[in-house]
């Protein structure tokens, strides 16, 4: 086991036999990679993931170009280094690829193009927050993924109707003192997104071809 405090906190954080068990509320950029194990994602469930937005929920938050964004954690499976992604040419623009994540093919999407229309920079920071949705498993690609938060009901705001109609898998915006952080509704990314039957059918062909 190694342990260490992570920086901008005062709480430790744990790497057993390669798996981060995140306790603190920073994620760290020593290693980089963290999975929530079964039992912290249920203690998580249970504290609040599944429930409505009347109560403070736990958030990933990373930052896409210059703007910070924020994923309700019950999403999320694991935030991995955005490495080894191979490229697939016929698939949507938005698609950096492929990749194999504890044994599971996903494709990985570009965060940075879906929002910005721009592809990301390599970087030391960048980060894959690999997702679970009812349509499909994936890896989103950002600039870095920064920390898990409780989220105060009060700090979250809806939008706008047209700001709705225009990006609808925004679910909000969260004043967080001088922060203005963007929350996205993965499942209704994953429906939003061109392409995607395209995608999910050349995942279920690959899946099968592996077989």
């Amino acid at each position: 086991m190694i342990s260490g405090r992570a920086s901008g906190s005062s709480r430790f954080f744990f790497l057993t036999e390669g798996t981060f068990y995140i306790v603190n509320s920073r994620i760290s950029k020593k290693y980089g990679i963290f999975v929530i194990d079964m039992h912290s994602r249920q203690g998580l469930l249970a504290d609040g993931g599944t429930k409505a937005m009347d109560e403070n929920k736990k958030m990933i938050v990373f930052q896409v170009g210059k703007e910070e964004y924020a994923i309700p954690i019950e999403y999320v499976i694991s935030i991995e280094k955005a490495e080894d992604i191979t490229p697939i040419p016929h698939l949507p623009a938005y698609v950096k690829g492929i990749s194999k994540v504890r044994g599971e093919l996903i494709p990985v999407i570009d965060f940075e193009h879906i929002l910005y229309d721009r592809s990301q920079a390599d970087s030391d920071a960048a980060r894959m927050i690999v997702l679970q949705t009812e349509e499909l498993s994936l890896g989103a690609s950002v600039a870095e993924a920064k920390e898990i938060i409780d989220m105060p009901k009060e700090a979250v705001k809806e939008l706008g109707l047209a700001a709705y109609q225009k990006t609808t898998y925004f679910s909000g915006v969260a004043a967080l003192g001088s922060r203005l952080i963007t929350i996205i509704d993965p499942l209704r990314l994953v429906q939003a997104l061109e392409g995607i039957r395209e995608i999910k059918e050349f995942m279920k062909d690959r899946k099968e071809e592996a077989v």
